[in-house]
């Protein structure tokens, strides 16, 4: 991701020597376009193969109940009150 300019390194807030890391504008359009991408693939299923509204929303829940999970197994809060744009990602 650095080499491709997605992202840039950034010295530890905290002044160690840990690996810093953010999001380049380039990172930030490709993660916009991966977004949308996901977004529209998802809309155009649901909208394309009949589901049902109640199968839409079963599917909404199941989703979200997901997302949660996997974001506490990850020691996470969904959604994640951080922006991509404010966050210096992990390192």
């Amino acid at each position: 991701m650095l080499k491709n300019g997605l992202v840039e390194r950034i010295p530890d807030p905290d002044g160690g020597i840990a690996r810093k890391f953010r999001p380049t504008v380039l990172g930030l359009e490709r993660l916009r376009a991966d977004r949308a991408i996901g977004i529209e693939g998802t809309a155009r299923l649901v909208g394309a193969t009949g589901w049902t509204p109640g199968t839409t929303r079963t599917f909404l829940t199941l989703l979200v109940q997901l997302n949660a999970g996997i974001a506490q197994l990850e020691g996470l809060s969904w959604p994640d009150a951080r922006s991509a744009e404010g966050d210096a990602g992990r390192g």
